[in-house]
């Protein structure tokens, strides 16, 4: 990527307001819209756009974490003749149903621009961290014309394949982060109903029964103190569905995805939807 090309956020909650913390620190200054109040993008150091064409105009290439109906309002600016963006690179960080991402490819395509399917795997924690990954899929050339970029905000960002491989990725991804971190909580759940500290599977667990899951919030579920404001159980849950959604257009067999949104739903039920994932371990304790 030419240090020169400009970039633009769509979308600029927890994940997007994380990626323009990364591109600052690393000397950007990246524009955003916003249809709320965007004073803590601008305080962050991002200059705010009062328009989705404003944006465009500004922008080289431009990167979505909002829902897909930001793209459409982007293909609305242009039908409308209040949008350019020949020459344009989008880069879709969100996920959303793949037909309706194809849909826009082929539109943005068709006015000159490109559109890489590239969800971020991890929450605003990690990718404030730099600890994200980008799961890129599309055309090779715009991968690599923007890899220098995305390394500035992710640790790493592979190219995985043809358009919509990226969001297969990210749904295979958190399939295993949902049912691993069911799994967790379930086990330390049975140890505190047991009359045990949790505290001693993290000490004493064998290599081959390890998770990253257990490394990175086995403490929380085991102390019983749920951060605010990461990776959320009710946003995994909605994760979890959309991945059940495309199992059965798949016709793929997911009885571990179902049991553990089983749990996580009763989570969300008894109100612990805003905590950070750990928490599921509530709806094992009450």
């Amino acid at each position: 990527m030419d240090p020169a090309e400009r970039v633009g956020i769509l979308g600029l909650g927890g994940i997007g307001m994380a990626i323009t913390r990364r591109l600052v620190a690393a000397g950007l200054a990246p524009c955003g819209f916003r249809r709320s109040d965007a004073s803590s993008f601008a305080q962050a150091g991002g200059i705010v756009c009062l328009s989705v064409p404003q944006l465009v105009e500004q922008s080289d290439v431009v990167i979505n974490t909002a829902p897909a109906g930001a793209i459409d309002s982007v293909l609305r600016a242009v039908e409308a003749g209040c949008a350019e963006v020949r020459g344009r690179v989008f880069i879709d960080a969100g996920v959303g149903p793949l037909e309706v991402r194809e849909r826009q490819q082929r539109e943005l395509q068709a006015a000159g621009a490109s559109m890489l399917d590239a969800p971020v795997m991890g929450n605003p924690a990690l990718v404030d961290a730099g600890q994200g990954v980008f799961y890129v899929s599309g055309d090779a050339k715009v991968s690599q014309r923007v890899r220098p970029l995305l390394l500035k905000i992710a640790a790493q960002a592979p190219q995985v394949g043809a358009f919509g491989a990226g969001t297969q990725l990210k749904l295979a991804s958190n399939l295993l982060l949902a049912v691993h971190t069911a799994a967790a909580a379930e086990a330390m759940a049975l140890l505190t109903r047991a009359g045990l500290d949790p505290a001693l599977l993290l000490e004493n667990l064998p290599p081959i029964a390890r998770s990253g899951v257990l490394a990175t919030r086995g403490a929380a579920m085991a102390s019983g103190r749920y951060d605010v404001g990461g990776g959320s159980t009710q946003a995994l849950l909605e994760v979890m569905e959309r991945i059940a959604g495309d199992a059965r257009m798949l016709q793929a067999k997911v009885p571990m995805l179902q049991a553990a949104m089983r749990q996580f739903e009763g989570a969300v039920e008894a109100g612990h939807g805003q905590v950070d994932t750990p928490g599921v371990i509530r709806a094992w304790l009450t």
